[in-house]
């Protein structure tokens, strides 16, 4: 949120690390107690006893999502009621068409190999060989 929106601060930030981390916790603890399962594979009998007596079951992969939509509402809360940001900080730190224009002209000077856009192009060529080969 940070990198590309200008209003985000860094009181936003940080409340937002703090509250995405305690409804993690939160989610944790949920399911350490049985009000909540946490599918991670196969429900095993304890699991099915919590189920069967009514806990909703929740797959570990829509964990990162819902931490990630619970930490985007904390940023934009705080935000819209803190003090906006500096202008001149900001443009430095967020992300525009025209610092990718800028940053294009910097980086045709430098040769391919030193290029970071290069680089992860490659590094996402190896990536998908690895888990091509692994498949």
């Amino acid at each position: 949120m940070g990198v590309f929106w200008k209003r985000a601060n860094r009181t936003a930030a940080f409340a937002a690390l703090i509250a995405g981390h305690l409804a993690a916790a939160v989610i944790f603890v949920l399911d350490l107690t049985g009000v909540l399962v946490v599918q991670t594979g196969p429900l095993v009998a304890e699991q099915l006893a919590a189920v069967a007596a009514g806990a909703p079951v929740l797959h570990f992969l829509y964990l990162p999502p819902i931490l990630l939509v619970v930490s985007i509402l904390v940023i934009v809360g705080v935000s819209l009621s803190g003090e906006k940001p500096d202008p001149e900080m900001v443009r430095e730190l967020t992300w525009s068409p025209a610092f990718f224009r800028e940053e294009t002209k910097e980086l045709a000077a430098l040769p391919w190999y030193k290029n970071y856009r290069y680089q992860t192009v490659g590094m996402l060529v190896l990536i998908a060989l690895f888990v091509g080969m692994f498949w």
